[in-house]
């Protein structure tokens, strides 16, 4: 690791820090699991069409109590009733807070990021490096899932997608900032 920044400036110190992860594709699996052998219907691949509701949006009374969904891969549509409904749809939850509530201002604030993996060498073992990047953002090495996690968040309004995809110009950057 160099002891001085790019314009000679000697490092000052440094600190620990100590974060959670997790991965939140076998943890959505192990909750689906659980929910199916507590007797719950699951389904992958489905798109909400519109919520079910009971009352009208602000008065008393008023709350969802399922949905209409389509099979993506099927293209079949179905309601499906509940006694409660959770709206876990990270990025996306604005759409459906919108399908409860119209007019509701937005809550979520996307944040894309690229990601990329290195070998497990790439970091200290049990520990993570952080550190601002030359355009003020914070960019990481972390131990993951037996290699190393390098990321940052992507600059400016990103689109949110089903299926992100980071630019040439992203990856050259984390390359760049993890061998200054």
């Amino acid at each position: 690791m160099n002891d001085r920044d790019p314009k000679g400036n000697p490092l000052k110190g440094g600190l620990v820090i100590y974060d959670g992860q997790q991965n939140d594709t076998r943890m959505n699996l192990y909750i689906a699991m659980t929910a199916d052998q507590a007797g719950a219907a699951c389904a992958n691949h489905t798109e909400v069409l519109r919520l079910l509701t009971t009352g009208k949006p602000g008065e008393e009374g008023y709350r969802v109590c399922g949905a209409v969904v389509r099979d993506m891969l099927t293209g079949d549509e179905y309601e499906i009733r509940a006694k409660q409904v959770v709206n876990a749809c990270g990025v996306f939850s604005d759409a459906v807070r919108r399908m409860a509530e119209p007019g509701v201002d937005d809550i979520m604030i996307a944040a894309p990021g690229t990601h990329l993996i290195f070998p497990d060498y790439a970091s200290p073992e049990q520990m993570g490096m952080v550190w601002f990047t030359q355009d003020g953002r914070i960019l990481y090495l972390l131990p993951w899932e037996g290699g190393t996690i390098a990321g940052t968040t992507d600059p400016g309004a990103s689109e949110v997608t089903y299926e992100p995809k980071p630019t040439m110009a992203e990856i050259d950057f984390i390359l760049d900032e993890c061998n200054r």
